[in-house]
């Protein structure tokens, strides 16, 4: 009997009880008895502590506005749950997705007569990505890693086409490690022999690990500094008015940025080394291609404005790296002027295996009050009450409510609705804060 989009989404759920387990010998297994697709495709892998999905969206888009076929792998997602699986940003059908779990079932059953273990859901999912891009013909395959890099079910790939490094900072210590050179190291192990990597420029230790391991594999390592690279940068003046960044690439030529946040310059110059890189490597994409593919790159979740009545907007900064570089976006488009007599209001949610403390204390300093928030259903969620007694220690401006909606209400209305809105903390409620304002909206 032919696999219904239900039945699909079943097989993942019954997966998803098996948790998160890292490494690549079952996800090697599960590719074999399809006949490795991913190495019949050309792939660039990205990998890093923030900045993944930005950076993943404007290579992909450069590369479709120069008339590639482009397949983007995402995770997590934040809109739908089809959205994880793309080619030119159309997301893939129930169909599709069906009919390739249905191939990827046959191979699970085959695994399960030899008494192997049975991938998780992350990795039925990865797997359906680079099965489906493969039937799809596709000529590139841009895929973010989900945790870490080499025991990701992602480093399948005996000969990706080149690797991407965004900015590497302190997350997930738990798994990667406690230092900025273990982590970097467990990252980095998604560099193949003789590989091009492209990064942007890190901090030391994780520069050091990187420009290590390019050297035992025989690796080309090629470092984006946006510093030396952009320069005539205007930021927005007001960001629910002008909502856009202009700067000048030295070899690209000048450029409008639809992403807010300071941090997007440094992914846009990173994109742009990776475009650079493939050019060389004799793919026809010229800087006018750059331009518009940069220019017309959306994505959700990074300093997103969502409404301006009030101006009310949602990122996904959920560590410490993530919530300074969220901090230096607040203070250039937040100022008083700006402003002008508005009060900055928080919506916060955190994860209670983060380092919260770290982000409250670089948040705080700009907020005049804050409402906390837990995120539904999800255990690692830090309760509202407890978010908002550790802020109120710094800072007594905390209040913490019941569910998303009654957030949402009591922000839009606070100082009698003469507000800015943001939200922040984590990337999995962001779609639920973005439909309760919108609810809000249709009912005032």
């Amino acid at each position: 009997m032919k696999l219904t989009y239900e039945a699909a989404l079943a097989l993942i759920r019954n997966a998803e009880k098996a948790g998160s387990i890292m490494g690549v010998e079952t996800m090697r297994e599960l590719m074999k008895r399809l006949d490795n697709p991913q190495n019949k495709l050309k792939v660039i892998h990205i990998a890093g502590t923030n900045g993944k999905g930005s950076t993943l969206a404007m290579i992909s888009n450069i590369l479709s506005h120069a008339g590639y076929r482009v397949g983007r792998y995402i995770s997590p997602t934040l809109t739908a749950y089809l959205e994880r699986i793309q080619i030119d940003g159309v997301y893939i059908t129930e169909e599709d997705f069906a009919s390739t779990m249905e191939t990827i079932s046959e191979a699970v059953e085959d695994m399960r007569s030899s008494a192997l273990r049975l991938p998780t859901a992350f990795e039925l999912e990865t797997a359906a990505a680079f099965l489906y891009f493969y039937n799809k013909k596709v000529d590139f395959v841009v895929l973010e890693t989900g945790l870490g890099g080499e025991s990701d079910a992602t480093n399948v790939c005996d000969k990706p086409l080149c690797c991407v490094f965004t900015s590497i900072g302190m997350d997930h210590m738990g798994i990667l490690g406690r230092t900025l050179h273990d982590i970097t190291s467990v990252k980095a192990g998604i560099i193949m022999p003789e590989t091009t990597v492209i990064s942007t420029l890190q901090d030391a230790d994780a520069m050091d690990v990187l420009r290590h391991k390019c050297s035992d594999t025989g690796s080309r390592l090629i470092v984006s500094d946006y510093t030396s690279e952009v320069k005539d940068i205007h930021y927005a003046e007001c960001p629910w008015s002008d909502a856009v960044t202009e700067y000048t690439h030295i070899r690209a030529g000048h450029i409008r940025l639809k992403l807010l946040g300071t941090y997007q310059i440094i992914n846009s110059a990173l994109a742009t080394a990776c475009i650079e890189a493939l050019s060389d490597m004799g793919y026809n994409i010229s800087y006018s291609d750059v331009r518009e593919g940069i220019e017309g790159t959306e994505w959700f979740g990074r300093l997103t404005l969502i409404g301006s009545k009030p101006p009310f907007f949602v990122d996904g900064a959920h560590n410490e790296p993530a919530a300074r570089q969220l901090s230096l976006s607040v203070k250039k488009y937040f100022s008083e002027d700006v402003l002008n007599g508005r009060k900055l209001v928080y919506i916060m949610g955190v994860f209670s295996d983060k380092d919260y403390e770290s982000i409250i204390k670089l948040m705080l300093p700009m907020a005049d009050h804050i409402f906390t928030i837990a995120t539904p259903d999800n255990p690692r969620a830090m309760a509202a009450g407890e978010l908002a007694m550790r802020i109120n220690e710094h800072k007594n401006i905390a209040e913490s409510c019941s569910d998303i909606t009654e957030a949402v209400e009591r922000a839009v209305k606070y100082n009698n609705g003469d507000v800015a809105v943001l939200a922040f903390g984590s990337l999995s409620h962001l779609n639920l804060i973005r439909e309760a304002y919108n609810e809000w909206t249709r009912k005032r």
